[in-house]
């Protein structure tokens, strides 16, 4: 059975988007920084970066899929932007532990995404700081494994 992509990269955005609280709006579509309004933010972008199929001798065949996870935010005067970005950070590393309802498909400790990956977690994340001292946003890299 082949491997579909589409449905992991929208499993994984409805456990964000489902687990996520405090978010103004989300997407699928890669927008940047200057395409949302103020009423629009703090914001989430999930987009599919990479799938590279590899064999382990094991396996039929292993794919390691990546998405990456943007959070932009706007603060008010005084707040720090990273305490908001750190706070979604913590809220996507949460989202992304082992559910309850969820087999164990990987010792990992991290989501399945409802059985369709071995594991989905985030690899590494990223502060970037935007043209002001209120605005700045955070890349997330999530590396998902997946058998075909």
């Amino acid at each position: 059975m082949a491997l579909d992509i589409e449905a992991v990269q929208a499993a994984l955005y409805a456990r964000l988007t489902g687990s996520i609280t405090g978010l103004k709006s989300t997407t699928r579509i890669l927008i940047g920084y200057d395409a949302l309004s103020s009423a629009q933010k703090p914001a989430m972008v999930v987009v599919s970066e990479r799938a590279q199929a590899h064999n382990d001798n094991v396996h039929a065949q292993l794919w390691t899929l990546t998405a990456i996870v943007v959070f932009y935010v706007q603060v008010e005067q005084g707040v720090v932007p990273e305490t908001a970005l750190f706070g979604f950070i913590k809220q996507a590393e949460t989202a992304l532990g082992h559910q309850n309802n969820e087999p164990w498909l990987d010792a990992k400790a991290a989501t399945s995404l409802g059985g369709l990956v071995r594991y989905a977690r985030i690899r590494d994340h990223e502060i970037h700081h935007g043209a002001g001292t209120r605005l700045a946003a955070a890349t997330l890299t999530i590396e998902m494994l997946a058998l075909e």
